[in-house]
């Protein structure tokens, strides 16, 4: 039988599985649209709630922060010269 905290911790870690699919979504719309992506996690709540002017009943746990980059964009065909061949990298025996 599932006690209140289990129950409760599923939640939050649901929450949070679904917030992050919902990031990595974003971040890929974003590069389509040519805008650069950060994902920051690691930031002071109080802070940011003081800053943004957040109401007390809710609570930031990420930042997506969004933008054009100032480098230049990267060769969509980058990965092929620089990734080693797979017959150089996988053995069968």
């Amino acid at each position: 039988m599932r006690t209140f905290i289990q129950i409760f911790y599923w939640h939050i870690k649901n929450i949070k599985q679904k917030t992050k699919k919902k990031y990595i979504n974003m971040m890929l719309m974003a590069t389509e649209l040519g805008l650069g992506s950060v994902w920051i996690c690691y930031f002071k709540p109080d802070v940011l709630k003081q800053g943004l002017g957040l109401p007390e009943n809710l609570e930031p746990i990420n930042i997506l922060a969004l933008g054009y980059s100032a480098e230049p964009e990267a060769d969509k065909d980058r990965h092929s010269q620089t990734r080693i061949p797979m017959d150089e990298l996988v053995q069968y025996k």
